[in-house]
């Protein structure tokens, strides 16, 4: 899964013509995917010793999409920035 979200993000990264041709829709899905894997760290049966691991790979493929995302340039940023601080300050308050 992490390793999934690290291509994503490379291919975006390296392959500015990818990006800027990236359909809305995807962006928007792979946005609520990331928020989705980031949204794992409120999951209390994941808070145990065991799923320790478990826990660290979806939270950390999520940021990583969302860090690709932001490839997506300034109009997607605007767009997607207000819920972008909203997820970060939400998982700071967690720690």
């Amino acid at each position: 899964m992490r390793t999934s979200a690290t291509v994503v993000a490379v291919a975006l990264q390296g392959i500015p013509e990818l990006a800027a041709t990236l359909p809305r829709c995807l962006g928007d899905r792979c946005f609520a995917a990331a928020e989705a894997l980031t949204g794992r760290q409120f999951d209390r049966a994941l808070h145990s010793r065991e799923a320790m691991g478990t826990l660290c790979t979806f939270v950390r493929a999520g940021w990583t999409l969302f860090t690709a995302l932001l490839m997506l340039g300034s109009e997607w940023v605007k767009t997607h920035l207000p819920k972008l601080l909203q997820l970060w300050v939400k998982s700071v308050d967690v720690v």
